[in-house]
C-alpha cells in the first residue's frame, strides 16, 4: 500500500496540493486577494448618476413597450414582448425589452441549467428611449446615433485622471473575461489603464455599462483559483471532451493518493489503540 501511495504521490501529488490550496482560496481567508469592484464613480460615468424615474410618464412607458413589441413582431412574426425594464445611459432613461422565446426555441431553455458547460441561450432584446419612443428601437449603445467612440469616451471618464495604456475591442473571450457557457456578451471594449493596480475595465455596448473590472490582484487570484481549481486554462477549457478526460483522470489520481494514505493510517491507529487497551488491562491486573 505504501508503494502505491509513493507512486500516486509522484504522479498526482502536485495537483492534489494545488487543488487543496485553490479550494482554500474559495473561502476567502483573511481577505486574501481582495480588491474593490466597480466604483460608483465608474458606474456614474455611464449611467449619468442615479436613476431618474421622474422623467418617465405612463404614456411614454406604454408607447415604448408598443414600439419594442412591434419591432419583435416585424422581425420574428409571432414574437412578443416578455419583459420590460428601465435603465439609464448618460442621464437619459431607456426601456429595455426582451422577446419571449418561440415554441421552436423553447427546447433550448428547458434543460439550460442541467448541463454546467452547455451553451446558455440568451433572450433577444431591444432598447427604446424613455423620453422619445418614436425615435425607434436599437440594440446597442455604440450605434451611429450615439456617436463614434462613445464607449471609449465614457471609459476615459470612468477614470479621468488615469492614462489609458490600451483599448481593444474583443470579439472573442480573453483569459480573464470569459464564460464557459458562452452567455457573456461579445463584443466588449477592454480598456487597460496605467494606474498603480493596472486596472482593466470591460465595457459592454449592449448594456452601455462596465461588465467587469479586474486588476493585478484579481488576475492573480483568477489563475490561482479558477486556473488551478477548475483547470480554466485557455488551451483546455473550451475543448470537450479533453477537459473532462483530464479532470476525471486527475480526480481518480487524487482519490488513489488519498485512499492509499487513509488505509495505512487507519491500520496504524487501530494497532496503537489495541496496544493501549492491552497496556491498560495489564495495569489493572
Amino acid at each position: 500500500m505504501l508503494k502505491w501511495h509513493h507512486y500516486a504521490g509522484l504522479l498526482f501529488g502536485v495537483i492534489t496540493t494545488t487543488w487543496t490550496y485553490s479550494g482554500l482560496l474559495s473561502m476567502g481567508p483573511f481577505n486574501w486577494f481582495s480588491s474593490p469592484g466597480v466604483t460608483a464613480t465608474q458606474r456614474d460615468a455611464f449611467t449619468g448618476g442615479p436613476l431618474r424615474l421622474d422623467q418617465l410618464t405612463l404614456d411614454k412607458l406604454r408607447e415604448g413597450a408598443m414600439a419594442i413589441g412591434s419591432s419583435f413582431r416585424s422581425s420574428h412574426g409571432g414574437g412578443f414582448l416578455k419583459e420590460l425594464e428601465v435603465t439609464q445611459f448618460r442621464g437619459e432613461p431607456y426601456l429595455l425589452g426582451y422577446r419571449a422565446p418561440s415554441t421552436d426555441e423553447a427546447v433550448q431553455w428547458m434543460h439550460a441549467g442541467l448541463l454546467p458547460r452547455a451553451s446558455r441561450p440568451r433572450l433577444e432584446h431591444r432598447y427604446v428611449s424613455g423620453l422619445e419612443p418614436a425615435a425607434g428601437t436599437f440594440v446597442r449603445f455604440d450605434e451611429p446615433r450615439f456617436g463614434e467612440g462613445t464607449m471609449l469616451e465614457l471609459a476615459r471618464a470612468a477614470m479621468p485622471d488615469v492614462p489609458v495604456e490600451d483599448a481593444s475591442w474583443l470579439s472573442e473571450y480573453d483569459a480573464h473575461y470569459y464564460d464557459l457557457r458562452g452567455a457573456r456578451p461579445l463584443p466588449v471594449l477592454r480598456v487597460q489603464y496605467a494606474d498603480a493596480n493596472r486596472t482593466w475595465l470591460y465595457v459592454d455596448p449592449e448594456r452601455g455599462a462596465i461588465v467587469q473590472r479586474t486588476d493585478d490582484t484579481r488576475r492573480l487570484r483568477r489563475w490561482l483559483y479558477q486556473g488551478l481549481h477548475s483547470l480554466d486554462f485557455p488551451a483546455l477549457y473550451y475543448k470537450r471532451p479533453l477537459w473532462d478526460i483530464v479532470v476525471i483522470g486527475l480526480s481518480i489520481g487524487g482519490l488513489a493518493l488519498s485512499a492509499t494514505t487513509l488505509l495505512p493510517a487507519w491500520r496504524r491507529l487501530r494497532r496503537h489503540a489495541r496496544g493501549f487497551v492491552r497496556a491498560g488491562a495489564e495495569g489493572r491486573c
